[in-house]
């Protein structure tokens, strides 16, 4: 997954991971919820979460927009990314990328 970054495809499925893999679909499910994830969709988008805390890290926000960093992780829209965000890190985006930058040394 990290490898391939088959997370930045905002199109990618279960179904293609199993081909990737060479594993049906039940036992990809079965693999993913066994590693703490509640189905494929969250599994893929710890990945494009991770995704976006390093590219928010490495890039000047000032001078980039969100939306580039969120479609570059595999998100389609910003209303699911800021949602998808919020669950995994409690903040919004905004609050975070204000953390990051007041913190950056």
């Amino acid at each position: 997954m990290i490898e391939k970054e088959f997370f930045t495809n905002p199109k990618f499925s279960i179904s293609q991971l199993s081909i990737e893999v060479g594993a049906n679909n039940n036992y990809i499910s079965q693999s993913i919820r066994y590693h703490g994830y509640l189905n494929f969709n969250h599994y893929v988008n710890h990945y494009r979460i991770n995704n976006v805390k390093n590219l928010i890290k490495e890039n000047d926000m000032s001078k980039i927009k969100l939306f580039y960093i969120y479609s570059k992780a595999g998100f389609n829209n910003q209303s699911t990314f800021n949602k998808v965000f919020k669950d995994f890190e409690g903040i919004t985006p905004s609050e975070y990328i204000d953390f990051i930058q007041k913190n950056k040394l």
